[in-house]
């Protein structure tokens, strides 16, 4: 078996190019081809142009295998970035690796974030193939062919092809293209990106939203609108959802998460996402203090790619909401308070597991399928005194899935681990819009163009372009792999 076919996590897109210079010369129009037009992820998108190929939002997912590009990567013009999650950007060391010379587009902030979530993928995917080797290697099976899906080389190179756009700049990408960002709210960093292709009666103007964040988001500034354009590619990750229940109360529910610890005498282990449920999640314990100065219960930060994100949200205010700016300008850093502990080291982590009585853990791994709260819930599960907070989504199958449906036992590490701890979860930090929300925004911005759903559940796609189309929205559905925007 060759080793390309055993990368993890890749997407690759499938769009064949002109095959000469004069084929090149034709006016073949402008095509797209969407990676999951009824997926939630991964991402990514291939525009061609008359005079450019250009990829947007190159995403990885661990269920994707490698699919070879139809063309070569040498022959992609520019990349545009929306945002740093891998799903959106996880194929770029492997579209570097394959030959792709060119400039990858964001806006800073989300290319400084990308830098950190690329090298700690790096990292992940060594451990994983280290693992797997030795796994075979135990069962007498060859292992030499197992490799990581990328190295440190090729996160380097990725790096230096970094090109930052800030919000609102126009940039010429390519002969005929030029991007605009504007900020979405979903992350740090995070845009939705207007391709401007061609002059004159030739001209379109693409609009691909990103993941797009909520209006009143508690870290990130809100998301802005443009101008009119053509046709809007527009993720529905909650859309064709209803609205479910009364309006969440995350600050209260962590603190009766709080209460609960300190009445049995335990400790609340949390199960946060590095990159925007952290920092939300400091920033909730900042104001728990502030509201009762008396508040000494301990945190410890149990995350390495949360706390240098956390650091790099505080280099960039003008990124995040008025209420953080407001916030930071009237008591300090939204980040930190006195009773803050950074845990640095594998080994402090497995001690403050197996020592720790009292305090608050928010430690790596949101779904819980690994990182460093998977050590904490091994110590944590079987305690009747502690307390487990989930506080994001969570996949089916996964720990973090098994524990909000209430198993009694789940395995960690192969061993059967008893679920005596009260399990919360905590509504509410969503990073994504609601159903609601994305028509609101679709209304704002798609007003007189063709509205393309993409990157949403095929299940819930047509109560969401019912919507769409009751607002007086005109609705594109992709009839097969390749668009023609003419």
């Amino acid at each position: 078996m060759k080793p390309t076919k055993l990368l993890i996590g890749l997407l690759v897109f499938a769009l064949q190019l002109p095959a000469s210079a004069d084929t090149a010369k034709r006016p073949t129009g402008i095509k797209l081809r969407l990676a999951n037009p009824k997926k939630v992820t991964p991402s990514g998108h291939v525009l061609t142009t008359p005079k450019s190929t250009i990829v947007v939002d190159p995403g990885a997912d661990p269920k994707v295998g490698i699919r070879k590009l139809s063309t070569d990567a040498k022959n992609i013009s520019a990349i545009v970035l929306t945002h740093e999650h891998l799903d959106h950007l996880g194929a770029l060391p492997t579209l570097v690796r394959h030959g792709f010379k060119g400039k990858i587009y964001g806006t800073s902030a989300a290319l400084d974030a990308a830098k950190l979530m690329l090298w700690d993928g790096a990292k992940i995917q060594r451990s994983n193939a280290k693992r797997q080797r030795a796994r075979l290697r135990k069962e007498g099976k060859p292992c030499d062919h197992i490799h990581a899906a990328y190295n440190k080389p090729d996160v380097e190179q990725t790096i230096s092809q970094f090109r930052p756009v800030e919000p609102g700049k126009i940039t010429a990408i390519s002969p005929d293209t030029t991007v605009r960002f504007e900020l979405t709210g979903h992350v740090l960093g995070a845009a939705s990106a207007l391709l401007d292709v061609g002059t004159g009666a030739q001209e379109r103007k693409i609009l691909f939203s990103g993941d797009l964040g909520r209006a009143n988001d508690e870290l990130h500034a809100p998301p802005k609108t443009f101008g009119k354009v053509d046709y809007v590619v527009q993720e529905y990750t909650y859309g064709g959802r209803p609205a479910q229940g009364p309006k969440p109360r995350p600050m209260a529910q962590l603190n009766n998460a709080h209460k609960l610890a300190k009445k049995k005498g335990g400790r609340v282990v949390i199960a946060a996402f590095a990159l925007g449920r952290t920092q939300t999640l400091l920033f909730m314990e900042r104001q728990l203090r502030l509201q009762k100065p008396d508040n000494d219960f301990p945190v410890y930060l149990d995350t390495p790619l949360g706390e240098k994100l956390t650091q790099l949200y505080k280099t960039y205010p003008n990124y995040l909401s008025r209420r953080i700016r407001r916030f930071t300008a009237k008591h300090g850093d939204a980040f930190s308070f006195p009773q803050l502990h950074v845990v640095a080291s594998g080994e402090e982590s497995k001690g403050l597991a197996t020592f720790l009585e009292q305090g608050v853990v928010i430690a790596g791994g949101g779904m819980a399928t690994g990182g460093r709260v998977v050590g904490h819930l091994k110590q944590s599960l079987p305690n009747p005194n502690d307390v487990v907070v989930l506080a994001g989504y969570a996949a089916p199958g996964t720990l973090a899935q098994q524990l909000q449906s209430g198993l009694k036992e789940v395995k960690i590490y192969g061993k059967t681990v008893p679920v005596n701890a009260t399990v919360m979860s905590i509504n509410g930090l969503s990073g994504h819009r609601s159903h609601q929300e994305l028509v609101q925004w679709a209304k704002a911005n798609g007003e007189g163009a063709k509205i393309i759903p993409n990157h949403g559940n095929g299940r819930n796609r047509q109560a969401f372009v019912k919507a769409l189309e009751a607002e007086g929205l005109e609705v594109l559905l992709p009839r097969g792999d390749v668009m023609e925007l003419n």
